[in-house]
């Protein structure tokens, strides 16, 4: 006959109680898996009820006790129209019963062992949980020294291309002129005299008059001609300076008052 179970037979405990009284020998996976509540919470039950006298090792799984059987038949469960008889044997039965002021107490020690089994739980979870952050920090501050490291190393890493561009931009300025058109004793000061030398003798510069310039701008400006007088105010500054001193050192010509030849 099917059982109907009080308001005490709804803790995890209880719960327990009960299904190892209708399927004994069950494992504590069983268990776990019929009442949907997680290994850890049912093994440390399942360690206490033992502890307690309730239940028995039964090969791979677990059995009640008398103690544990008297509870689940007469605590736990009553029958629809009559008493349910007891799979205890009757001396049992009798022993237990003449001592019924233990009833209280075995509810207590029952929902004791509940409690402990679930705060045993917590404790694991919370363990597990402290165990993750100090997992999680220990990362944390790797990744940050990585990234300390790697800091370090792009700024040495920014220094040294500034360096090298700054050698590079040196040594372009040290084989060419500063500026396309400068005058003469500005280039021999900023170039040095033995540089300056060195450039013209290469053919990398051109002396126009009072004026140095830049081979390879004096070569492109000189195919601009012939320059209408009308179009000179379109010239650049370095154009414009470097046409008038060509015009002194006649190198550059007005033909008809209309246009600039090259000489």
């Amino acid at each position: 006959m099917d059982l109907v179970y009080t308001v005490s037979a709804k803790t995890l405990t209880a719960k327990v109680l009960i299904f190892l009284y209708e399927n004994p020998g069950s494992s504590i996976k069983d268990v776990s898996q019929a009442l949907g509540i997680s290994l850890a919470t049912i093994r440390g039950i399942v360690y206490r009820l033992k502890n307690s006298g309730y239940i028995d090792k039964a090969g791979g799984g677990y059995v009640l006790t008398d103690k544990g059987e008297w509870f689940v038949s007469n605590i736990l469960s009553k029958d629809r129209g009559k008493p349910r008889p007891s799979r205890v044997s009757e001396k049992a039965e009798a022993r237990v019963e003449a001592d019924s002021e233990k009833t209280e107490s075995i509810s207590s020690e029952i929902a004791s062992t509940e409690e402990e089994a679930v705060r045993g739980t917590r404790d694991e979870e919370l363990k597990s949980l402290v165990d993750r952050v100090i997992s999680l920090e220990k990362e944390v501050r790797s990744i940050r020294s990585a990234l300390n490291r790697l800091s370090r190393e792009l700024e040495e890493l920014k220094k040294e291309v500034i360096t090298k561009e700054q050698r590079a931009e040196k040594s372009s300025h040290e084989n060419s002129l500063p500026k396309p058109v400068m005058n003469f004793r500005e280039a021999v000061d900023v170039l040095g005299y033995s540089s300056f030398e060195e450039l013209r003798l290469e053919g990398k510069i051109e002396i126009v008059g009072s004026l140095v310039v830049d081979k390879e701008f004096y070569e492109e400006f000189k195919k601009k001609f012939p320059i209408p007088l009308s179009e000179v105010g379109k010239l650049s500054t370095a154009e414009r300076r470097l046409l008038e001193e060509m015009i002194r050192d006649a190198r550059v010509i007005v033909r008809a008052g209309r246009e600039y030849r090259l000489a």
